[in-house]
């Protein structure tokens, strides 16, 4: 892993960092390795950030200690934070230095992506990191049927009863009193706002921008009860994402003393985790998120699907295919053996099917404290490892698309919008054979993605793997793509893939257990 121009860190997933210095790029090649930091536990690490010349900072992951030993199930996992000096130097093997830990969180799964924006590390995992003290079974959240549902990958059998009565207790707080109600469909928001009886017309004050609404009332009007008085403080809020000024509208019923909007989004196709965005980090108070609210057709779906789930009884085991560990686990194997996790099966949860991405959360640590989305997100991409490409943008399915999402590069990105900069048409469909995320990588730019998918390859004699090449749209109709055999056979699996610049242009590097392979002309 580049530390920066001169210095690398090569992890050997045993439990040691060694550190290489080689000469610069325009200089004959020479390298010599120069220090050796240790670690009381085997670990991987994830992503660095030069800070300064004389501080940089890794992730790192391992198993808990206290858990190492334990079954699959009830394993934790730390993600650690640890500083080096890259110029200092120490005797290497004869006397290697400790590795100082500035921070740890737990979690009970890996996380799929770990890289530095802003201030702070992104990072999209299926668990929530917390610190030692709030790690658990209520990282979590528990108040939200849809991202506790796919955070797991599905409720399982023996937890049936307990969810159902949970659900029917306080998952969608049916009882709660918000100031508006809202639902929406691919391409537009339906909100509804009731004000105190008696309530006219003239006595409301509204406007709608592209990326705000404003919303007060003449004191003069009857005084709205809380919550509507608590939403009504703060005049101006600003929308999850754009609004198309021109097609959106709003009606009053005096009778009923309701203001009905119809928001047209203007990214359709594209689902809103919620009406409003969060607050800058600068306010003083955050307002509490309105849920959507489901029909009663939706609501009786989910009671039904809680009700025909059977229980299982004490070691009954499930028949059929079920979860085991993801497909591209093998990077992380030198910490699963224990295990002896079967060979991922054929069906919806093996290499040949299944869901297209993975639902994440999405999150933001900064000197060691997380702030999480408050909802999942399908990612069916990452950006691909480059020294030179500064990306931490994601592709997110929507329907059968991929929508490119590029987040803010200052502040927490769980609480500010991303921006939809590019859309690859139908990427979620042609990606329905690519169950893990980790080896879907794309490369951005500021009006177009190429996306890559790779197959993992095997050391078989008649094993391929290719990488399938996804272009920008040509036209309403037509995009290019393209097919290469990079791993398998003589090459062996495939163990990792990157992109740096050579002479000026992006070529891609994929790593095999017997070769190096250097694509040219995909970017």
């Amino acid at each position: 892993m580049e530390l920066d121009d001169t210095h690398w860190a090569i992890s050997t997933g045993s439990g040691s960092i060694y550190i290489i210095r080689t000469s610069p790029i325009t200089e004959p090649f020479s390298g010599k390795f120069t220090a050796r930091y240790d670690l009381d536990t085997p670990f991987l690490l994830r992503a660095s950030h030069s800070i300064s010349a004389s501080d940089c900072r890794m992730i790192l992951s391992r198993p808990s200690p206290s858990t190492g030993g334990g079954s699959k199930q009830d394993k934790t996992f730390d993600l650690m934070e640890v500083s080096i000096n890259p110029t200092m130097e120490n005797a290497v093997d004869d006397s290697p230095g400790q590795l100082e830990m500035n921070w740890s969180l737990q979690g009970t799964d890996l996380p799929y992506l770990s890289k530095w924006n802003g201030d702070g590390w992104m990072v999209l995992a299926a668990e929530l990191f917390r610190g030692p003290s709030e790690a658990g079974p209520s990282s979590t959240p528990t108040n939200d049927i849809a991202s506790t549902s796919a955070s797991r990958g599905g409720i399982g059998a023996d937890e049936a009863t307990n969810s159902a009565a949970d659900f029917e207790k306080s998952g969608i707080e049916e009882d709660r009193v918000w100031p508006f109600s809202w639902t929406q469909t691919a391409d537009s928001i339906a909100m509804t706002v009731p004000f105190p009886a008696g309530t006219k017309r003239s006595d409301i004050v509204i406007a709608l921008k592209l990326s705000e609404f404003s919303l007060s009332i003449n004191p003069s009007a009857p005084v709205p009860l809380s919550p509507l008085s608590d939403f009504l403080r703060r005049q101006t809020h600003s929308f999850w994402s754009d609004v198309d000024t021109n097609s959106s509208t709003f009606t009053y019923n005096p009778e009923k003393a309701l203001l009905e909007l119809e928001l047209v989004k203007a990214d359709d196709h594209s689902r809103w985790p919620s009406v409003f965005s969060p607050l800058d980090d600068d306010e003083e108070e955050e307002e509490e998120e309105v849920p959507e609210t489901l029909d009663a057709a939706t609501l009786a779906a989910v009671r039904a699907s809680f009700n025909n789930i059977k229980t299982r009884q004490p070691g009954e085991e499930p028949t059929g295919n079920h979860p085991a560990m993801p497909a591209l686990l093998s990077e992380e194997m030198d910490i699963d053996l224990m295990d002896e996790e079967d060979d991922m099966p054929e069906g919806p949860f093996g290499d040949k099917g299944g869901k297209v991405g993975r639902d994440v959360f999405i999150g933001h640590i900064t000197d060691g404290v997380p702030s999480w989305s408050k909802t999942t997100v399908t990612v069916v991409s990452l950006p691909i490892s480059s020294p030179t490409l500064n990306d931490d943008g994601l592709i997110v399915k929507s329907a059968i698309d991929g929508l490119y999402y590029r987040p803010s590069t200052t502040g927490d990105i769980t609480k500010k919008p991303w921006t939809h900069t590019s859309t690859t048409p139908a990427l979620a469909f042609v990606l329905s054979s690519k169950r893990d995320i980790r080896l879907v990588r794309h490369i951005a730019s500021d009006s177009s993605t190429i996306v890559l998918a790779f197959d993992a390859g095997s050391t078989g004699e008649q094993a391929q793997g290719n990488v399938y090449v996804y272009y920008p749209p040509d036209s309403k109709m037509y995009a290019r793509q393209g097919v290469v055999g990079v791993s398998g056979r003589e090459k062996g699996a495939l163990l990792g893939v990157g992109s740096m610049s050579v002479g000026g242009k992006d070529v891609v590097v994929v790593l095999c257990e017997k070769e190096l392979v250097v694509l040219h002309g995909i970017c």
